[in-house]
This record gives structure tokens, C-alpha cells and sequence, in this order.
């Protein structure tokens, strides 16, 4: 949740119909319904210093970027904040309030007008991106209150570096490959077991996703790679019970090449996989990871968000707009859902995907799933 994204794409000399046209962006309900505009003096009552700050900054929303951005807009030449209100609208006032100042540091620092900022174009997207995360570890040193995902000293892959330094310091401190995004992790070493076909999906024609669900994502700070319109017009969720040995990296790969939107790990009743603690939150950082890179090999832009592992039946329970599918292929004696857990999910609205009378293993069936989704509902054509 803290490892920044692979693809990054410079906004800083776009104009405002080019951005708004980056991925194909256009202005809906859903990109105005939440107005930050209305909120920020609220926000920033107790913060005269930002406030004041604020009120020369232009902010605007857009569904371009996850989470939000500051630049100097080429056409005005006035600072511009742009942020995303699905993202804004799903946080506490505390972490709205952060947020801002997060990005008001940014202009304050210099990080938007200055030398290091000009100079991103000229280097490796690698190291571009270790200076973004040195600059955010300095800021959010000073920031509580910030969302989940953000890049704090202290926390996740940044544990051991202390609060309070200089971006020069955790520039000259970043742990081994961070911003890198190589390596695929560690195997769990379960060993290999009979084929299962476990699955769930849910498939819905909502256009491209946007982000990866990380606060400090840096998927549109400079780099080399550019947003494309090769998102597949359908949006699927998949749910996929977690397997043994390395099928799930080859499921969550090959996932992101046929398109899928989110990842959620499931853990069934017939799941083999026994993952808690420290080695949970260590397999979910590799599982993002190989989704990063994924979407480098494909020429994808979108990287797509691996959720928190959860229950199957905490996941049907979940509130789900569009089409809900069940896999349940015919499978081994130690392998598919129970009874219990397909009249679950009947009774939440998940309809029965057949994918002929051979069984299947659990990653065939995921493919062959979104396979027929995206033959179907999206662009295998």
C-alpha cells in the first residue's frame, strides 16, 4: 500500500483540455458531486498560514489522477490544485485536511517551481520516482492524519527510517530497490496441490479505472510512461481465492493483461493458503508489485488495485454495482466452493458462470472468465 506506482505521466505542461482528455476523462455527476471548493475554508479554519495559502491556489476536479496534484497551469500560470472527488469524498475531514497540506507543501518546498522539480525530465523514471517518495517522506513526517497509503517514515517498507529528515536524507536513505518496483517477493513455499476452480468476478461497463487506490502513487508525476486508451471499456472486479505455490502471481499477471480493474485475494473454506500478520501484508506488497508489472509489459498506464485479502463471504456481502458472476466449474474432490458458499453468493445477486463439463484449475478458470467478459463486454474483438 506504500510502494509507489510504475507508470508515471507529467501533467505539469499539460493544458486543461489535454487533461481533461487524459484517459478519457469527461466531465460527469460523478467527477462534481464532491466540490472541494465548499469545504476548504471549513477545512482550514484552524490552519491560517494554509488557509491563506489556499486561497491563491485554483482547484479543479478531475478524474485524471487518483488522488490529487498540484501544478503551474501552463495557460494560466497560476498555481492549480487538481483532486479527485471520489477520492476526497471517501475521507475524514482530518485526512481532507492533510491531503491539502500535503500538496500545499509541495508548492512551499519548491517541489513544483523549482530545480529538482524542472529536472525530473531528465532522469530515469526510477530515480524520478525516489525523489517524489524522498520528497513525501519529508512532508508526511509532519501529517497524522493522512489516508491509508501514503509514504510515512515509520510504516511499511519505510519502518526503519526515522521522522523528521530532509527529502536530501531519505533520498540518501531509501531502503534497497524502493521506487524501483523489481522483484517478485517471497514464495511461501506450500508446495503444489490439485487443480482447483475457485473464483468470483463481477464485471461492470463504468470505463476506465483510475489509480491504483494509494494515496502517495505518483502515477502522474513525470516519467516516461504516458496515459493511453487501451483501458478496457468494461470495469471487473475479480475475486479470486488464493492458491498455492505460484498460481496466484500467474493469475494476477495474466489478469492484468486481459484488463481487470481490481484484485481482491479471497480465502474460502477449501482455501489451502494460510496467510495472517507480517506474511499477509508482506504477500499483498508482492501481489501489487507484480500487478505493477504487469502493466509494464502490457503497455498498460492503469495499474490496477490488489485489495485487502478478505473472506469470501465478507467479499459477496459487499455492495457491488453491475454484474455479479460465480465460477464454480466442475472441480477435484479438494478443490471449488462449498454448498453453503454458492447459495450464499446466489443470494446475493451472483449469477452461476459455467465454463464447460472439464475441470479446471483455479488460475484456467479466472482466465477463461475474463476472456469471455471481455469477448463479450469489452474489447477482444
Amino acid at each position: 500500500m506504500t510502494e509507489p506506482a510504475q507508470n508515471v505521466t507529467d501533467i505539469t505542461d499539460m493544458s486543461d483540455n489535454e487533461l481533461d482528455s487524459l484517459l478519457g476523462v469527461e466531465e460527469t455527476e460523478e467527477t462534481v458531486k464532491f466540490d472541494l471548493n465548499i469545504h476548504v475554508a471549513r477545512l482550514l479554519m484552524k490552519e491560517p498560514f494554509f488557509a491563506a495559502l489556499s486561497r491563491r491556489i485554483d482547484k479543479r476536479a478531475s478524474t485524471a489522477l487518483p488522488t490529487a496534484g498540484v501544478r503551474v497551469n501552463p495557460e494560466t500560470a497560476q498555481f492549480e490544485m487538481l483532486y479527485n472527488p471520489s477520492f476526497f469524498a471517501k475521507l475524514t475531514d482530518d485526512e481532507r485536511a492533510d491531503v491539502l497540506k500535503h500538496e500545499f507543501y509541495h508548492i512551499i518546498f519548491e517541489h513544483v517551481t523549482g530545480d529538482r522539480f524542472q529536472s525530473f525530465a531528465d532522469m530515469d523514471p526510477a530515480e524520478a520516482r525516489k525523489h517524489n517518495i524522498a520528497m513525501d517522506l519529508a512532508i508526511n513526517s509532519h501529517l497524522p492524519n493522512l489516508p491509508e497509503g501514503a509514504c510515512k517514515p515509520g510504516v511499511g517498507p519505510f519502518a526503519d527510517l526515522p521522522a523528521g529528515k530532509t527529502a536530501e536524507w531519505y533520498l540518501a536513505n531509501l531502503p534497497e530497490n524502493e521506487g524501483e518496483g523489481e522483484g517478485e517477493g517471497e514464495g511461501e513455499g506450500e508446495g503444489e496441490g490439485e487443480g482447483e476452480g475457485q473464483g468470483q468476478g463481477q464485471g461492470e461497463g463504468q470505463g476506465n479505472g483510475q489509480g491504483n487506490g494509494q494515496f502517495d502513487d505518483h502515477s502522474m508525476w513525470g516519467g516516461e510512461a504516458e496515459a493511453n486508451d487501451i483501458e478496457s471499456p468494461v470495469h471487473v472486479h475479480l475475486g479470486q481465492v488464493i492458491s498455492r505455490g505460484d498460481r496466484m502471481d500467474f493469475v494476477l499477471q495474466k489478469s492484468v493483461e486481459l484488463g481487470v480493474s481490481e484484485i481482491t485475494p479471497l480465502f474460502s473454506e477449501r482455501c489451502g493458503v494460510k496467510l495472517s500478520g507480517d506474511r499477509l501484508e508482506k504477500k499483498q506488497q508482492q501481489w501489487q508489485k507484480i500487478v505493477r508489472s504487469a502493466c509494464e509489459q502490457c503497455g498498460r498506464s492503469v495499474v490496477p488495485d490488489v485489495k485487502p485479502a478478505q473472506t469470501l463471504e465478507n467479499f459477496i456481502n459487499n455492495s457491488f454495482d453491475g454484474l455479479r458472476l460465480t465460477l464454480d466449474p466442475t472441480v477435484g474432490p479438494e478443490g471449488g466452493f462449498t454448498d453453503d458458499e454458492v447459495s450464499n453468493a446466489a443470494s446475493q445477486g451472483f449469477k452461476p458462470m459455467k465454463l464447460g463439463p472439464r475441470i479446471l484449475r483455479t488460475e484456467t478458470a479466472a482466465l477463461s472468465a475474463l476472456t469471455a467478459v471481455q469477448y463479450q463486454f469489452g474489447d477482444l474483438r
